[in-house]
């Protein structure tokens, strides 16, 4: 299992392109977003949203089923556990 380290963002609710990789945080709970629960970098630095119809993410920070990169050619399949996961802080997010 990947530990990934959360990254703030200094604005809140917009990708960050220099998110460094293998790090997450919270997405504002917008009604734009409204089923993103975590946005991360895979270790190669493609970004990503991590979504309650396809995720979930327990007390922990471990997310299952196993987290996969979309991006071409990346190849990133793993489980994956967010280091200070807190649900209450998401939903201050």
């Amino acid at each position: 299992m990947m530990v990934f380290t959360r990254h703030a963002f200094e604005r809140r609710g917009q990708f960050d392109h220099e998110m460094p990789p293998s790090t997450w945080d919270y997405l504002d709970a917008t009604e734009h977003f409204p089923h993103v629960l975590a946005i991360l970098n895979c270790p190669k630095g493609h970004g990503m949203m991590i979504v309650s119809r396809i995720h979930a993410i327990d007390h922990s920070g471990a997310i299952s089923p196993s987290v996969v990169c979309r991006h071409e050619g990346c190849g990133f399949h793993d489980h994956v556990r967010l280091d200070g996961w807190n649900p209450e802080d998401r939903a201050r997010a």
